[in-house]
């Protein structure tokens, strides 16, 4: 059976939506066309495991009702929540974001004006202000702080009316994102201001100082995706720690160093979803040599898709989720095919081009679905607005 993880992406996706926006009559109704639909394949291919792929209805089912759970359900007034700075960083209106890991480890995102106390990350904080729950859509197709938020494990949201920070407690996390902050102190030396916020954009995951007239500019030229740690740069990277430790270290093991670093770097740069699904790929790959198995794309991209939503199930709704993984299918799906459709128009030299411009179509080809979506939300609700 030819790339059977695309049957459990299937299943996965089945049971997330279902936890979303089914019933339980549903539900059941999908388990048993799922079963049928397995006992078909089995009978097709003969491969005994794709019995249990109807399974993978469940745990998408059962993670994505967890994510849906909310402690907070009410504001409430003259709260005080106390626990460890998780994250931080720097809203458009100029107030500092700090995501504060409870001691029963719910998470929120409290909003720290700049006259108030700032927090670094790790550290313990106190914050007393109004809790409120996460809101949903206020327009259909509009903005969700509720999607938004939760799929960042965040149950509420609080504005800080009074701030207490203690002492930094280290972990790997910490030190990591401490090492992210001397590598930018290096590039702000050694750099005029502006190419400095793009190097670290793109090498450390880090716009917080980026001159907003530039993001623009590379948005109005289409490659802001430039700026963002992605497949692209993660090859790269990959790439130039493998053949350096390549000429000390067997295949193999280089691989497993190779990847260590590359999660450790995932984790350094915030763990964005195009950075931890380019790690997840690199790991099929290194996994694949250790047991001596032919790299997939399909394959291998299917599997980061499974990790992420199990992790996290309402990155299924995500328009970066979508777009990103979207892309590379389009990618290990389509190019073989535009390149043989192109390979007719026989002009001389043009192999190589042809094959990138094959990459390029496949890639967007995909998008248009997604971006035709996002299109027909953004005019619904400008319509309405009207």
């Amino acid at each position: 059976m030819k790339r059977p993880v695309l049957y459990l992406l299937g299943f996965l996706i089945c049971g997330i939506i279902l936890g979303v926006y089914g019933s339980v009559f549903l539900f059941c109704l999908a388990f048993v066309l799922g079963l049928f639909l397995c006992i078909f394949l089995f009978r097709m291919y003969r491969y005994w495991p794709v019995l249990f792929f109807v399974l993978l209805i469940l745990p998408g089912h059962w993670r994505v009702g967890d994510s849906l759970h909310n402690h907070v359900t009410y504001p409430i007034e003259d709260a005080t929540i106390s626990g460890i700075a998780r994250d931080v960083g720097i809203t458009g209106g100029g107030n500092q974001r700090v995501i504060i890991r409870l001691d029963n480890g719910v998470q929120v995102m409290a909003y720290i004006r700049p006259y108030l106390r700032w927090a670094q990350l790790g550290q313990a904080i106190t914050v007393t202000g109004e809790l409120h729950p996460l809101a949903g859509q206020q327009n259909p197709g509009g903005y969700s702080q509720f999607q938004h938020l939760r799929s960042q494990k965040v149950d509420s949201v609080i504005w800080a009316e009074n701030v207490q920070v203690g002492e930094v407690r280290m972990s790997m996390t910490v030190a990591l994102r401490m090492m992210r902050d001397r590598f930018a102190a290096i590039y702000d030396e050694l750099l005029p201001m502006r190419e400095a916020a793009v190097i670290r954009s793109m090498v450390l995951g880090d716009r917080a100082d980026m001159d907003r007239d530039l993001a623009d500019q590379y948005r109005a030229m289409g490659i802001f995706h430039i700026l963002s740690i992605s497949g692209l740069h993660v090859t790269i990277l990959m790439l130039a720690f493998n053949k350096a430790l390549g000429l000390f270290v067997e295949e193999r093991k280089c691989g497993i160093i190779v990847l260590i670093v590359m999660v450790l770097y995932c984790l350094m740069t915030g763990a964005s979803t195009a950075t931890v699904r380019a790690v997840t790929m690199g790991g099929v790959l290194v996994f694949g040599k250790v047991l001596q198995r032919k790299y997939d794309l399909v394959t291998a991209v299917a599997w980061a898709c499974v990790a992420l939503l199990l992790y996290e199930p309402l990155f299924l709704f995500n328009v970066g989720f979508q777009l990103s993984f979207v892309a590379v299918f389009g990618i290990g799906i389509l190019t073989t095919p535009v390149d043989r459709l192109l390979a007719k128009l026989r002009f001389p030299g043009w192999g190589e081009f042809r094959k990138g411009l094959a990459v390029g179509i496949a890639a967007v080809r995909l998008h248009i679905p997604c971006l035709a979506s996002i299109s027909m939300k953004s005019s619904y609700i400008a319509s309405s607005a009207i």
